[in-house]
């Protein structure tokens, strides 16, 4: 079974090459335009809020004041609270296709998590474990939160669900990890680049909409699914005033944290759901198979033809999957030979 997940995640397509070489050439001109006094005409910069809130914010909208932090969140229909937090780069959009398909059965709550979307940056700018899951708790405090939720959430939305459900047990009915990091593991090439020399001016400065488009068409694994609005929310979100700096802080914070397994894992008690693209290049299968060794106990499904945001690429199956989960507390395993 090992064999074939490396054969699906290791998949080396020559669109997925040049998608790379477009990233590393990109990295080389920047530095080459900062040593030789930068290139005022490649500079790109940051789009009003207001402008911004006008084309991603809508009638379920709110912002609250977390620790100075202006929180942008949904809060969104009836039943058991349903928790979800999103990966690098995103924003609260993320979940759109979970809250058409199952969001009349719970009330569902998502927010653009601090250093993206109409968030911005953490008024604190420290990009911690511990810093987010105040965030979490002053947020379920603030909107009068008393039941057990379920906490779902997606790349570094998932390494905060986790941290979060260690931290309150007492609250966490059930977890759902969908491409979650936590163990040791190579970083992809442009969270690499957040090190190089120059990478403060360059990161913060020069965001071509190439870039954010080739990031995107790596993480999907089927191409046909980025279209130029996808591109469009990613890249303007990316420009809201604050983001490109503290997006760096993340990165580097991502890199000292994939050099070495994470403490604590073990310590996962309630119900899990690992949700997991066979395609994701970033947080690879490998690593969801090392979950499974630490958390035998929890549920999976892997999805074949997927990468790294289930909920983006197939929205109504993981969502159904997870409705399943929260009210069963089990999914129907498809690949019986996973383990």
């Amino acid at each position: 079974m090992q064999a074939r997940m490396q054969q699906g995640t290791g998949r080396a397509t020559g669109e997925a090459y040049r998608q790379w070489l477009k990233l590393a050439m990109f990295g080389l001109l920047a530095l080459l335009a900062i040593h030789l006094g930068g290139c005022q005409s490649m500079r790109t910069p940051d789009m009003s809020l207001d402008v911004l809130k006008q084309k991603y914010a809508n009638q379920h909208s709110r912002f609250i004041d977390i620790d100075g932090t202006m929180v942008h969140y949904r809060d969104q229909g009836k039943g058991q609270p349903l928790v979800l937090m999103h990966g690098m780069a995103s924003s609260l959009h993320t979940w759109d296709g979970w809250q058409t398909y199952i969001g009349d059965h719970y009330r569902i709550i998502r927010f653009d998590v601090p250093g993206f979307g109409l968030t911005g940056p953490l008024a604190s700018g420290e990009y911690k474990a511990e810093t987010y899951v105040r965030i979490i708790e002053q947020l379920l405090k603030k909107l009068d939160v008393k039941e057990k939720i379920t906490l779902a959430g997606n790349s570094l939305g998932g390494f905060i669900a986790w941290n979060y459900a260690i931290a309150h047990p007492e609250q966490v009915d059930r977890l759902i990890l969908l491409d979650a990091p936590a163990f040791k593991q190579d970083v992809p090439l442009v969270v690499k680049m957040a090190n190089w020399p120059g990478a403060e001016s360059i990161g913060t400065q020069y965001s071509p909409r190439f870039l954010v488009s080739a990031n995107l068409r790596r993480l999907y694994a089927n191409q046909g699914m980025v279209t130029d609005e996808l591109v469009d929310r990613y890249y303007d979100l990316t420009l809201r005033p604050g983001n490109r700096p503290a997006m760096l802080r993340v990165f580097r914070a991502m890199i000292d944290g994939a050099k070495q397994d994470a403490a604590g894992v073990e310590k996962i008690s309630m119900p899990t759901l690992l949700m997991w693209g066979k395609e994701d290049p970033w947080v690879p299968m490998s690593i969801a198979l090392r979950w499974l060794q630490v958390l035998p106990q929890a549920q999976y499904r892997f999805y074949d033809g997927v990468g790294h945001m289930p909920m983006e690429e197939i929205p109504m199956e993981s969502a159904l999957d997870a409705h399943r989960f929260i009210q069963t507390g089990s999914v129907e395993v498809r690949d019986n030979d996973a383990r």
